[in-house]
């Protein structure tokens, strides 16, 4: 069986030089991410896509301890909101990575505090099978800047509401909204 040695830093810190170091020595490929994070912004870029909004969901992928690919960056990308409280609100691409995320003490400090916001509320439209609420249009997790997940967050789930609906040019919208679902305590 193989194992993985994973670097990682700040930019420009020698993370590169240091895990071609690893490699050699121990003869292990070596697998540069910065390579995919650029190939991500390319093919963006290409696709007509910021590459702001490409920066910003890398930044939020790794404060989640998830892939670039794992935001949803169609309907928006990921955006500070505010209805009193302020929210980073990032929407992923599936029910999977938000079930997969978990927060990233390294990512989270470099991402936030931004614009006042602490705290990332994550999301998707992918809802899949029933909660044990019944059917939503929306499942959230809710992360804060302690590493904690509120189960509920209203406050967070309204910013959230609200940026969908200046999305749509709609004054009023209706969501059933499902969160700390994958924390057992389902609200």
């Amino acid at each position: 069986m193989g194992f993985v040695i994973a670097v990682d830093g700040p930019a420009a810190s020698g993370k590169g030089t240091i895990a071609q170091q690893l490699a050699r020595a121990y003869g292990l490929p070596c697998l540069d991410s910065g390579l995919l994070y650029r190939a991500v912004g390319v093919t963006l870029q290409r696709a007509g896509g910021d590459l702001d909004d490409a920066a910003q969901a890398e930044a939020a992928a790794r404060a989640l301890g998830l892939a670039p690919d794992d935001i949803l960056l169609s309907e928006h990308a990921p955006q500070v909101v505010s209805v009193g409280l302020i929210f980073l609100v990032v929407q992923l691409a599936s029910r999977d990575a938000l079930r997969r995320a978990r927060p990233d003490p390294a990512g989270y400090a470099a991402l936030l505090p931004l614009d006042g916001a602490r705290s990332i509320y994550a999301y998707t439209t992918d809802c899949g099978a029933e909660t044990p609420l019944g059917p939503t249009d929306i499942q959230a997790r809710m992360f804060t800047g302690r590493m904690t997940e509120d189960p509920a967050t209203g406050s967070a789930t309204g910013a959230a509401t609200a940026l969908r609906a200046a999305l749509r040019g709609k004054g009023e919208l209706r969501l059933r909204v499902a969160q700390g679902v994958d924390m057992g305590r389902a609200s």
